[in-house]
């Protein structure tokens, strides 16, 4: 995979929520992440992954507006093995939350939940390239 900026991690966030990719990027950035791209939707994930572009990790909004975007990242996951994925939602119940994670989402954030819980996770994820 090519990491320029010091082996940072490259990391995309899908996101349709200008406040929350810039409260996201922010977060990332503040981690050791570099953010490379800010998506509005899985539509234009699909188009930058099938260009050939490579990613480390994956932040995506699972929003309940699209509901087709659990089965986009079931395609999404067998295409790209290499990808980490990291799927949010405004969603907090259970049954949606094993419904994502069965998609083979690394890990799983409910914005519902403390903040500290999201850079938890990306900390843990963001492990990984260390």
């Amino acid at each position: 995979m090519d990491r320029a900026e010091g082996n940072r991690p490259s990391i995309t966030i899908v996101e349709s929520h200008p406040a929350m990719q810039e409260v996201i990027k922010k977060i990332v950035e503040s981690m050791g992440g570099r953010v490379q791209y800010v998506l509005k939707n899985d539509h234009l994930l699909l188009e930058l992954l099938d260009s050939g572009i490579n990613i480390d990790l994956c932040i995506i909004d699972l929003s309940p507006k699209r509901p087709a975007v659990l089965a986009t990242i079931t395609e999404l996951k067998t295409k790209h093995t290499d990808i980490l994925w990291l799927g949010i939602s405004i969603n907090n119940s259970e049954r949606f939350r094993l419904r994502a994670l069965e998609t083979g989402l690394h890990a799983f954030y409910c914005k519902l939940e403390p903040i500290d819980r999201f850079r938890l996770i990306l900390s843990q994820l963001l492990a990984k390239y260390n």
